[in-house]
């Protein structure tokens, strides 16, 4: 493997989430609650399994190994993407979330590369991870109308999506959004486990 890196760099591992029509309905109604809500763009969705933070080049290839062992023990998943919610809370948000069902092959994912990375000084989650997929940020005061759409949407299905590799991303912060380059992927190459 080969990376094109800075010497230090705000990294992340994630899986990409390519948003089903329903979902993209949603994401564009957002964009359109004004100035205090930034929607996320369908192409840049991803559930963040483990954030990294500011990392040394120099780690990345022990952390693209650790991502690579991780995944070999993942099969390709099929999640559900379902109701819609904040954190932190519903009088304060500051992000608008996708809830995700069927999700515990990924849950299982992010508690490997916990334990792969904490050899190499990240700090393990205090919080458990809890999969979502974000779909805006709030910046400030949002309108009415945010809150009338999360009560229309609390429950809504918007259908599966298949998730087949996990990838180690570099972020760097632009005015339009984050940039988002690909340090590496790997494939979930186990078989899938038979259903009992």
């Amino acid at each position: 493997m080969t990376f094109a890196v800075s010497h230090t760099l705000r990294a992340f591992i994630a899986v990409r989430i390519a948003p089903p029509p329903p979902l993209r309905k949603i994401v564009l109604r957002l964009s359109q609650l004004g100035r205090a809500v930034r929607s996320v763009s369908p192409n840049a969705m991803h559930v963040t399994l483990k954030f990294l933070g500011d990392t040394s080049a120099e780690s990345i290839p022990h952390v693209a190994n650790v991502l690579n062992a991780a995944t070999a023990t993942a099969s390709p998943m099929t999640v559900r993407l379902k109701g819609v919610g904040v954190f932190p809370r519903l009088d304060r948000p500051s992000v608008v979330w996708a809830g995700m069902e069927d999700a515990e092959p990924l849950i299982e994912l992010a508690r490997v590369l916990e334990a792969g990375l904490s050899p190499f000084g990240f700090e393990a989650e205090r919080r458990p991870f809890q999969p979502h997929l974000t779909l805006a940020r709030v910046k400030f005061k949002p309108p009415p109308e945010l809150f009338e759409l999360l009560d229309e949407l609390a429950a809504t299905d918007f259908g599966s999506v298949t998730i087949d590799a996990a990838e180690l991303l570099q972020s760097e912060p632009r005015p339009d959004g984050p940039l988002y380059t690909t340090l590496a992927t790997c494939e979930f190459t186990a078989e899938p486990r038979e259903q009992m």
